[in-house]
């Protein structure tokens, strides 16, 4: 017999999965990757918890010119545009603020939800190309 698995979203439910790799491994074999998520975790303050594990390294090629180009994108030119910047922020937060009334605030806090994420992640391997 075969018992059906818990659907994600149903209630106390949890649904897992987990990928990678061809062929048959066994049981018990580590597979690359494995995803579990549930709702209403038992003995836990949490409305949801979220437990992502991946075995293998991620590989990550460095390439210089292109972080030097992503740079240059997000840098700030100077010490008054950063000074500019801050205070677009500080304004545009303290009008939606303004703007939203106490009951407003009430019901976004009521609707409020807690997550449990637990992250197990192979370090990276960084590559270093000598020709890029």
């Amino acid at each position: 017999t075969t018992t059906p698995k818990p659907r994600a979203g149903a209630g106390a439910g949890a649904s897992a999965g987990s990928g990678g790799g061809g062929g048959d491994k066994g049981e018990g074999a580590s597979l690359p990757w494995s995803f579990r998520f549930m709702q209403k975790p038992p003995a836990r303050s949490e409305d949801v918890e979220i437990a992502i594990s991946v075995a293998a390294p991620l590989e990550i090629v460095h390439n210089a010119p292109l972080l030097a180009r992503v740079w240059r994108f997000f840098a700030v030119l100077g010490e008054t545009e950063a000074a500019e910047i801050a205070q677009i922020v500080r304004e545009q937060a303290a009008q939606a603020l303004r703007h939203w009334r106490e009951d407003t605030l009430a019901s976004v806090l009521a609707r409020h939800r807690t997550s449990l994420l637990r992250l197990k992640v192979a370090a990276p391997r960084v590559i270093f190309p000598e020709n890029l």
